[in-house]
């Protein structure tokens, strides 16, 4: 089985369901959406999800990049 990590920055995937108040969302939380909204991922690879930060790619800076680089 391949193995993939997705690391979550924000958007589509992870923010439809937040407040309009920037949070967090879990790992554990994105990874069982994911799964339940896409449950053939389940055949595919073992999906590791880390959330890294929750930002509209529009308010992305530089010092976001960095974060995510390191």
């Amino acid at each position: 089985m391949k193995r993939v990590l997705l690391i979550h920055t924000g958007g589509t995937l992870g923010m439809h369901d937040l407040s309009p108040i920037t949070v967090k969302r879990r790992s554990a939380d994105l990874s069982r959406d994911l799964y339940r909204k896409v449950p053939e991922l389940r055949a595919i690879a073992d999906i590791d999800v880390r959330v890294l930060m929750n930002k509209d790619s529009s308010s992305m800076c530089v010092s976001d990049w960095v974060e995510i680089v390191i």
